[in-house]
C-alpha cells in the first residue's frame, strides 16, 4: 500500500547515501526493496532538486539575456527580504509529503543484526516499519 512522507525525510535518506544500500548481509528480498525504494528516491530527489531550482529562480536577478545572475556561486536576489522569502518557500517545500509509490516494508528487527546502525535505522524509519519476530520489543 503506498504512503507518505515528508520531502525532508527523503532527501535526509539520500544524501546519507547508507551502506544499507548495498549492504550484502541482508536476505534478497529486503535488498530488492531497497534497491526499489533507491530508485525512487533518486527520481523523487530530481523533481524535487528542479521545484528547488524554480523557486530560487523565479525570485532571483536576472541578466539581459533572461538567464540568473550568479555571484559567489549563489543566486544574487534585489534584497534579503526576497532572498528569504525563497528560502522560506524551500523550506515549505520540504515539509510537503509525497506519495512513495512502492508499499512499506515490514522488517524484522532480528533480521538486521549485525547489518544496518541505529543511525540508519533512524533515517529508514518513515520508509520501513521494524518489527519484532514475536510482536513485542
Amino acid at each position: 500500500m503506498p504512503y507518505k512522507v515528508k520531502n525532508i525525510e527523503s532527501q535526509n535518506l539520500l544524501l546519507a547515501n547508507l551502506e544499507i544500500f548495498s549492504n550484502r548481509k541482508l536476505s534478497v528480498k529486503i535488498i530488492y526493496w531497497l534497491s526499489r525504494l533507491g530508485r525512487e528516491l533518486q527520481q523523487n530527489f530530481k523533481i524535487l532538486q528542479e521545484e528547488r531550482t524554480k523557486l530560487l529562480e523565479d525570485n532571483c536577478l536576472k541578466g539581459e539575456d533572461g538567464k540568473p545572475i550568479i555571484t559567489d556561486s549563489q543566486y544574487a536576489y534585489a534584497d534579503e527580504s526576497i532572498k528569504t522569502k525563497a528560502i522560506e518557500s524551500i523550506g515549505e517545500l520540504m515539509q510537503l509529503e509525497s506519495e512513495m509509490s512502492i508499499d512499506k516494508l515490514k522488517i524484522e528487527i532480528d533480521k538486521l543484526q549485525d547489518a544496518i546502525s541505529a543511525n540508519e535505522m533512524v533515517l529508514l524509519e518513515p520508509f520501513v516499519d521494524f518489527v519484532d519476530a514475536k510482536g513485542c520489543i
